[in-house]
């Protein structure tokens, strides 16, 4: 694809400065090294780290104001003149947003599973509707999930675009889900789904499966925790609804509608599914 935006190419660059510096860790002890908590909540691990890292630096390189939304550090304003990371200021500082998610999947990366990714967004405001670009890489195989707003959705420069499937009977679906939710009255929304569809995986990256109902491979993906945040999702959102798939949450409604700023505190429950099968996930979540 022909990139419109000037910030696409720069994303693409740094996710693979990025890869090249994680690449030879992957799986070892060294990657399962432990920090303590990052922004986002989770314990951060050193595989994390160094992703982190050599994607803000590179992005900071280029010299231009830009504000960084990402799992480990947290959000901050890049001052290029100063060349100074400010922590407290004001949104409307700056027009130029990035939402990383350094490693999506870091259990599977630290333990050498083939299913982690490297998930970069950018937005031109702060809000999920002014997301302009999406680059997923995933890590194991070094397939390269695209979109420009607008200009359709792509995996190594090849378009894709969401299953057609119409009946859940027949649909893969992807979830994730603590195992103790089994136990407990909370899973009997989302098994109002599960249930009726014909397999569903859990593969322990939500970005790379979000991407694979972009592709077809899966014709839904829901994560009913509430624990999804931004960085998570940022880059995957864009991808699969320009993929012609939708993205709403546990009442049904579309996730493109919320109008607050981004935020590494804001949790959510997210669906992406097929448009075939959009109106019949939502009947399930609103008859319960």
């Amino acid at each position: 694809m022909d990139y419109s935006n000037k910030w696409t190419e720069r994303i693409l660059n740094a996710i693979q400065i990025a890869f090249l510096e994680v690449k030879s860790i992957i799986g070892t002890e060294e990657a399962n090294k432990k920090y303590s908590l990052g922004a986002g909540g989770d314990l951060t691990l050193e595989i994390d780290k160094r992703a982190e890292n050599a994607i803000i630096k590179s992005l900071e390189s280029y010299n231009e104001p830009i504000i960084i939304i990402s799992e480990e550090i947290g959000k901050y304003f890049w001052d290029p003149v100063a060349k100074k990371r400010i922590f407290k200021f004001k949104s409307s500082i700056c027009s130029d947003f990035f939402i990383i998610d350094p490693i999506d999947g870091s259990t599977n990366a630290k333990r050498g599973i083939p299913f982690s990714c490297i998930s970069v967004a950018y937005a031109n405001g702060p809000k999920l509707n002014n997301i302009q670009v999406g680059a997923v890489f995933n890590i194991g195989t070094e397939d390269l999930y695209l979109t420009e707003k607008g200009m359709g959705a792509f995996c190594n420069n090849n378009p894709i675009e969401c299953s057609k499937a119409k009946r859940l009977a027949n649909s893969v679906g992807g979830t994730d889900i603590h195992i103790r939710d089994f136990c407990e009255p909370k899973i009997n929304q989302k098994n109002n789904i599960l249930k009726l569809a014909r397999k569903v995986r859990i593969m322990g990256s939500s970005a790379l499966e979000i991407c694979l109902v972009a592709d077809g491979s899966l014709d839904f993906y829901i994560d009913f925790r509430g624990i999804s945040r931004i960085v998570d999702f940022a880059a995957a959102y864009l991808i699969v609804k320009e993929a012609g798939g939708f993205f709403i949450d546990d009442k049904g409604k579309s996730i493109t509608l919320l109008t607050n700023n981004f935020s590494l505190k804001k949790r959510y429950n997210i669906l992406a599914v097929c448009s075939g099968l959009k109106e019949i996930v939502k009947k399930k979540i609103n008859s319960q």
